[in-house]
């Protein structure tokens, strides 16, 4: 019989998070697993990935404990009940009970071998509630900056999952330091990543007339939050025109609206408007970063960089920070470039100008190939020990 699966996610919006989950469950699929998503949001532009993947739907009223989606509704009515639910869940024991009720609605524990939570605050909480015998918790943040942003002690929520995944060492070690007494249910594993999948989609034209290669093309992808530090490209641009660089600089995705506001700020201060073109969110960031020269990450955090390896399996070379996770995705020199914030304008430099590092580069990557097999046994691991 096969294993039924349910992965819960707390929306369908770009990020790692969907495009991870997609990827695992793609690859659980070919080994013959039941798989069913429930979103706790039903919305967002990444739906069409899982268009066909089981759905679990959640009832209306539980729906709106995490989404904001009802304030869009016609009906006064459906409003009126989602805002006096949210008042509630102000209330501590009330939104517990709420949850509990939810997921108790949506969950069946008989219905699935086991329950994955695939990312921390939202989902791990609502799958918390559920009476799956094996639940499951994926954890894509680096803890210690995360429980500072959300000030409250979530030990009563993991306690209740029987495996934690940790995306990266450095992730698996930040959660242990915050929760030693877990130590024993956390594991580090890697995002298993589909070669044939990033290089089929990397071949997808995604037409854009603002996006042209006529010049040494440098690609920054991610969530518009300020751990990103896009605001900081312009003044980077100028440091290359002032040496005399021809390139452009471009920079997808989309999100806080202050950060934008700072990036476009500092692009007009820093009179870079040629050179760095904001292209806005693109579904397929693939295509972009196959046809670029150089992908740039100033990231200040980075559980799983993603985004690094779809690079390096596009062939295409990688300057990042010295996040605490680089060196688990890069060997600085051999098939990348990491360095400090303050530096890295010039390792940016280095690379565009010495065209022996660059191509030595290029020549490392273009041999690399990205193993799931051990990744995806230590899962399978996971799921099947009930």
């Amino acid at each position: 019989m096969k294993k039924r699966l349910l992965f819960v996610i707390p929306a369908f919006n770009i990020g790692g998070t969907v495009v991870s989950t997609i990827n695992l469950i793609n690859l659980l699929e070919e080994k013959g697993y039941d798989i069913s998503i429930l979103s706790l949001n039903k919305y967002g532009e990444m739906s069409y990935l899982y268009k066909d993947v089981k759905q679990i739907k959640l009832p209306l009223w539980a729906s709106t404990i995490y989404s904001n989606s009802w304030r869009e509704d016609k009906s006064w009515l459906i409003r009126l009940t989602a805002l006096l639910i949210r008042v509630l869940c102000k209330i501590n024991v009330l939104r517990a009970f709420l949850i509990d009720c939810a997921a108790k609605s949506a969950i069946k524990a008989s219905d699935f071998d086991a329950v994955i939570a695939c990312q921390e605050s939202a989902a791990t909480e609502f799958v918390s509630y559920s009476k799956a015998k094996n639940k499951i918790a994926w954890v894509r943040c680096d803890y210690s900056r995360y429980m500072g942003m959300i000030n409250k002690d979530e030990t009563s929520i993991y306690e209740n999952f029987k495996k934690i995944v940790c995306v990266s060492d450095a992730t698996a070690e930040s959660f242990v330091n915050i929760f030693p007494q877990l130590k024993e249910r956390t594991y580090a594993i890697k995002n298993p990543q589909s070669d044939k999948y990033i290089i089929n989609q990397s071949k997808v034209d995604d037409l854009d007339s603002r996006f042209k290669t006529d010049k040494f093309t440098i690609v920054s992808v991610g969530r518009f939050d300020p751990v990103k530090r896009f605001e900081q490209i312009p003044t980077i641009a100028s440091f290359l025109i002032e040496n005399n660089v021809d390139f452009r600089w471009y920079i997808i995705g989309g999100g806080s609206g202050s950060v934008e506001q700072e990036l476009i700020t500092n692009i007009n201060k820093e009179k870079v408007a040629e050179n760095v073109i904001c292209l806005g969110i693109k579904t397929n960031p693939l295509f972009y970063i196959k046809k670029s020269e150089l992908l740039v990450t100033l990231s200040s955090s980075e559980a799983c960089p993603r985004v690094i390896n779809e690079a390096k399996i596009l062939s295409t070379p990688v300057v990042c920070t010295d996040f605490s996770t680089a060196k688990e995705y890069i060997e600085s020199g051999k098939d990348g470039i990491i360095d400090t914030i303050d530096n890295i304008k010039y390792s940016i430099l280095d690379i565009i100008k010495n065209k022996n590092l660059y191509n030595n580069i290029k020549t490392n990557i273009s041999k690399f190939e990205f193993d799931n097999s051990a990744l995806m046994n230590s899962i399978e691991k996971l799921l099947n020990d009930n």
